[in-house]
């Protein structure tokens, strides 16, 4: 049920017209559509995996990369904050 859902997603382009937002300003729509990304890739799905292996390899899409490189960005950022924080104890 859940590989039908993701390929009928999948045909529908829903993984290609995604990807676009990772390189909004907005964080939350970023994690969204990288929990999209997730969902979609569940169970190592070969038809999502195909599709995006081809959108990368037929596009000049380097807002993707530097997209992901920002959110890990920010993310290491936030858990370091955290660590120094008075309010929660360093790990």
């Amino acid at each position: 049920m859940i590989k039908q859902l993701q390929d009928d997603l999948n045909e529908l382009g829903t993984v290609i017209e995604a990807l676009p937002h990772l390189g909004r300003p907005s964080d939350r729509i970023a994690k969204e559509v990288l929990s999209l990304m997730c969902i979609m890739l569940f169970n190592a799905n070969a038809v999502v995996q195909s599709s995006l292996l081809n959108f990368f390899l037929h596009t000049c899409e380097e807002n993707f990369f530097a997209a992901i490189r920002n959110q890990m960005h920010l993310s290491a950022l936030a858990i370091k904050e955290r660590s120094v924080s008075p309010y929660h104890p360093a790990w």
